[in-house]
């Protein structure tokens, strides 16, 4: 049914659209109910899979929209909820306990397609309702008890059809599917194995994970399976204008969910009726996850990267709808263009109450409540416009920057999940500061609760004074987790800019649990063309976390390479659990310059000795390497941006991901 919700959504909001849902099959009463007129649908006369319509036509009554129904089957109309937004119309071949032809010459869809070929001949304009009158010709008509039944929900007049003045590029070629055709899956009733997948992991499923959960994510799995059913060259959807790699990158990804589903489906079947822990089926919930993610990632990568495929093309497309894509490639839009970002949401100070909490570590970070939900604040100063009005206002420039990134961050596409979802800007005019208000993952707390405990929140460079024994497996996890953030910024065409351990935050810190570190520090994150506007930085400290090429040069450009830099010497300091700022070349000393490629040069050198190596392995110092490294192999091989987050995930995200699945 969600499939069909999606449909319904993606095509059918706008007032004066137009889907035509049409299905030509076996149908008859629903087994789960003697009630008349509540049907289902078979693949089979007798026995087969199985869907109930019944339960899965109400998605249509989504659609703000008009909807034909078209329904070439026995029993064909349906007990109808009456409540829909827009006009839907319903014209079948019979009425609920009637038979209709088989298929041929004097079939219900023969007659319907000899209809409107006549009416294009004559560029005519006919109703809905006209064709359930005049449907059947005088050599054709059947017995009248099998006449079209028509009904219609909604006052308006019946649906106009006519002929197309532009038939759309999807007909253009006949070996082309339509760009709104759906690979619609929408339950697991007509997928044996799937069920039985299902079944058997949800048997032992963990606490958190509900059995609806592990159902639609065999139902994902499924959907993105289908793909590939299509043939390797994708006819119909954008994928197939994507060079060969690409297509050959996107296949291999799915072959590898296939092979994932397989050996689950193996296992489910062996030890269906055996008593056995749950450790087997976590691991495979856990590598259906990472299987779909993988595809689901290399097909939008694939697509969001790509020069010769604008993000607003592949919006409509249908693989891109199956991946539920959307949402991300209207953010990738957004990023490019920024002067179509929306009016980001100034918040009043009213709507806030803050949390007092003892001692804060940075008080660029405030915790508080915003009606019922939790929120974190992070505050940036700046300097009062001169000769303003208002003596405490920030400059245009400032304000303009703070709303670009309100705006993106406040986008209903998440980068990642360690990026929290920013629910507006607060102005402080008399701190000179303006805030950025994050939601804080968690329920809502309702009035009649009272406050839950404060978190405690540190940021990364806090915890390497605050917790000085951190066990390696949780050193990989934050590790992983944010060369994950990155890889989701860079994903959409996004560059951060100020990576550094004071920008990472975690509540409630814990060596006992896995952690989950959130990116802050957005004030100067952008995409990656975008212009620099920094004012000069000679700061060791700062300049410690940035490429050499940019020590002292904010208008040069950034690239994701000075990014993944950034994180190179984050990752250096999660192996070393110190700050870089205790390296020797960071420490101030005024009869001394620090040169900019000196904080690099120690880091490689600490690293080249047995004393790190020997504590955290050869894999994450070899990540390391790579990511200070990462720019420069860009500029020798003449990368481009797709390319270049390729090695991305294959040299940085995944033998981290290795590490993190050894289970130190």
């Amino acid at each position: 049914m969600f499939r069909l919700a999606q449909f319904v959504k993606d095509h059918t909001t706008k007032r004066g659209s137009l889907g035509i849902v049409y299905y030509a099959g076996h149908c008859d009463q629903a087994e789960s109910t003697n009630r008349p007129g509540f049907t289902e649908w078979r693949a089979k006369k007798n026995g087969g899979p199985t869907l109930d319509w019944y339960n899965v036509q109400p998605a249509l009554y989504l659609a703000k929209g008009d909807i034909v129904l078209i329904l070439d089957c026995c029993h064909a109309m349906n007990r109808t909820r009456q409540k829909i937004q827009g006009k839907m119309e319903i014209l079948a071949a019979c009425g609920f306990g009637a038979i209709v032809p088989g298929p041929g010459k004097h079939s219900f869809t023969s007659a319907l397609m000899r209809q409107l070929r006549a009416h294009l001949r004559k560029d005519t304009v006919i109703t809905i309702k006209w064709l359930s009158v005049h449907l059947w010709d005088e050599e054709t008509r059947p017995d009248p008890t099998q006449s079209p039944a028509y009904f219609q929900l909604g006052d308006q007049p019946s649906i106009v059809l006519k002929r197309l003045t532009s038939p759309p590029t999807g007909f253009t070629n006949k070996r082309d599917l339509p760009s709104s055709f759906m690979l619609l899956k929408v339950s697991l009733a007509d997928d044996p194995s799937g069920l039985q997948i299902a079944t058997w992991l949800s048997s032992f499923r963990p606490k958190m994970v509900q059995k609806v959960d592990i159902e639609a994510l065999i139902l994902k799995a499924r959907t993105l399976e289908n793909i590939k059913d299509y043939s390797h060259i994708f006819p119909g959807s954008i994928l197939g204008k994507l060079s060969q790699t690409a297509q050959a990158e996107i296949l291999t990804s799915i072959r590898g969910l296939s092979r994932v589903m397989a050996s689950t489906a193996t296992l489910a079947k062996e030890t269906v009726s055996e008593v056995v822990g749950p450790n087997v089926q976590q691991k495979a919930i856990k590598d259906i996850e990472r299987k779909i993610y993988q595809v689901v990632d290399v097909v939008q990568s694939n697509i969001l990267l790509d020069n010769a495929i604008q993000p607003g093309e592949a919006t409509q497309d249908e693989v891109m709808i199956a991946i539920e894509a959307k949402s991300v490639l209207e953010l990738r839009q957004q990023v490019l263009e920024t002067l179509s970002l929306q009016e980001p949401t100034e918040l009043s100070r009213v709507l806030i109450q803050f949390i007092p909490q003892p001692m804060p570590r940075d008080s660029r970070f405030r915790l508080g409540m915003m009606k019922v939900n939790p929120i974190i604040l992070q505050s940036f100063p700046y300097i009062p416009q001169e000769g303003a009005i208002s003596p405490s206002q920030p400059d245009p420039i400032t304000l303009d920057r703070f709303r670009r990134m309100t705006s993106l961050l406040s986008h209903k596409e998440q980068t990642s999940k360690y990026v929290l979802r920013c629910l507006g800007y607060l102005k402080e005019p008399l701190a000179k500061q303006i805030s950025l208000v994050f939601e804080v993952p968690g329920p809502p707390i309702l009035p009649s609760q009272s406050l839950p405990p404060i978190p405690t929140t540190h940021t990364l460079h806090d915890l390497y004074q605050y917790a000085k024994h951190v066990p390696l497996g949780i050193r990989f996890e934050i590790s992983h987790a944010l060369t994950s953030a990155v890889q989701g910024l860079h994903r959409v065409g996004w560059v951060h800019r100020e990576l550094q351990s004071r920008n990472v935050l975690f509540f409630d810190f814990s060596t006992t649990k896995s952690p989950m570190p959130y990116v802050f520090g957005f004030e100067y994150s952008r995409p990656h063309e975008a212009e620099s506007e920094l004012l000069a930085d000679f700061s060791p400290w700062n300049n410690a976390y940035r490429h050499p090429q940019r020590w002292g040069k904010p208008g040069a450009s950034f690239t994701k390479g000075h990014d993944v830099y950034s994180l190179g010497v984050i990752l250096f300091e999660i192996a070393a659990w110190k700050s870089i700022s205790k390296l020797s070349c960071t420490k101030s000393n005024a009869s001394q310059r620090v040169d900019s490629d000196s904080v690099k040069k120690e880091i490689l050198a600490l690293m080249a000795g047995d004393r790190l190596a020997h504590s955290v392995g050869g894999q994450l110092i070899g990540v390391i390497e790579r990511c200070l490294s990462f720019e420069e192999e860009a500029a020798k091989n003449e990368e481009g941006e797709l390319e270049g987050y390729r090695r991305f995930r294959a040299e940085v995200v995944e033998p981290l991901r290795r590490l993190v699945d050894v289970g130190v």
